[in-house]
């Protein structure tokens, strides 16, 4: 037996039979045209997504010198660390491979009868990247400190990736997660912009087409035991209690579902002792960040905590972050995988400066500051 086949073997042991079989209904289904996600439609919504920020509202932040986040104006950042033009500071190709000249995913076919490798495309996420919203935050930040054309491109951008991404067409659309990441940005950009209780029309609908995406394929993220059912449960559990306040019938079936996976995934992929279960420093640092936003939306809306276990868990995983966080500079050893991947980008940071992660989790989980001094790390 090669290396590879014992790797793979090895793999399968420790997903477990249940997983297995998660991940093997998913497939089957979808391969015979029985799943309940290809069931799913949405139409489009028209927008605008976000509205003006009132002039006092700007006015006081600017007075709190909080600075705007200064990514997505001319150039594009891939992966944290490559940076891409923008001409005009028009939206960026939305299937471009930008590493690879000419490779293009495909938007004219259903997600679901994409491969999930095409070598003449190259590696999928060089696609899925500029779709994951990070955008979003940086022109949300400008936003909110009064700058009127920010918004009008927030909405132009926005516009411009439904367009072209129609729901559920194209390559865009093939992974919950990603679309969960999207979800979990549009609506940090809520909290920034002080909208949830004005919610817009378009917004509303813009996240209920994507939860329906999200929800039917649960099953699959759970199967992985990684951070995709973290980040989808997040998704589903955010997305869903801002639609059910405001009348959306699936809201409160969404809600329910995410929180109880939320809980079951704190407890199943994070040990006592605060590590997780991918063995990453940059995984480590996303699944936190994941719980935050869930944790800072729940204080928002005024939810239901969730139970003492779980903070305590996720308490420790603050606690193991911080342990390996050289608070001078916010680097950390680069263990396990590393993609690139940082959501919740708030802050003017370098990809290596974990400590604005770490002081939002140690806040919310731990009820008190992780780095102290005046930095980035409060932005």
């Amino acid at each position: 037996m090669t290396a590879r086949w014992k790797i793979w073997l090895r793999t399968l042991l420790t997903l477990g039979v249940t997983n297995l079989l998660r991940v093997g209904i998913y497939k089957a289904g979808i391969r015979l045209g029985l799943h309940p996600v290809l069931w799913i439609s949405a139409q489009t919504p028209a927008g605008p997504f976000y509205d003006a920020v009132a002039s006092s509202r700007a006015d006081a932040i600017r007075a709190s010198g909080l600075p705007a986040v200064g990514r997505w104006n001319a150039t594009g950042l891939w992966f944290s660390a490559y940076e891409f033009p923008l001409p005009g500071g028009m939206p960026p190709d939305w299937f471009a491979n930008p590493f690879r000249s000419g490779a293009r995913g495909r938007d004219d076919v259903p997600w679901h009868k994409l491969p999930d490798f095409d070598p003449a495309l190259g590696d999928i996420k060089t696609v899925w990247e500029a779709s994951r919203f990070d955008w979003v935050l940086a022109m949300a930040s400008r936003v909110a400190l009064g700058d009127i054309d920010e918004l009008a491109r927030l909405n132009s951008w926005l516009g411009d990736w439904l367009k072209c991404n129609p729901p559920y067409f194209g390559v865009n659309w093939k992974c919950g997660q990603e679309a969960s990441i999207r979800v979990l940005h549009l609506l940090t950009a809520v909290i920034q912009l002080q909208q949830i209780k004005g919610a817009n029309k378009s917004l509303l609908e813009l996240v209920e087409l994507h939860l329906k995406r999200i929800a039917p394929t649960m099953g699959y993220a759970i199967g992985q035991a990684n951070n995709h059912g973290t980040s989808e449960a997040a998704a589903l559990f955010v997305g869903g209690s801002w639609l059910n306040r405001h009348g959306v019938t699936r809201g409160k079936e969404w809600e329910r579902k995410g929180r109880y996976w939320l809980e079951e995934r704190a407890l199943k992929l994070i040990s006592k002792d605060g590590t997780f279960s991918q063995y990453s420093v940059n995984y480590h640092r996303m699944v936190l960040d994941t719980f935050s936003i869930s944790e800072k939306w729940r204080q928002e809306l005024d939810l239901e905590p969730f139970s003492p276990v779980v903070i305590d868990r996720l308490a420790a995983a603050t606690a193991w972050l911080e342990s390996v966080v050289d608070l001078s500079n916010g680097d950390a050893p680069n263990l396990g995988a590393n993609d690139g991947t940082e959501i919740l980008k708030l802050s003017n940071n370098s990809y290596r400066d974990f400590r604005p992660s770490l002081q939002r989790a140690s806040l919310l989980f731990r009820s008190k500051r992780a780095v102290y001094g005046n930095g980035i790390w409060d932005d």
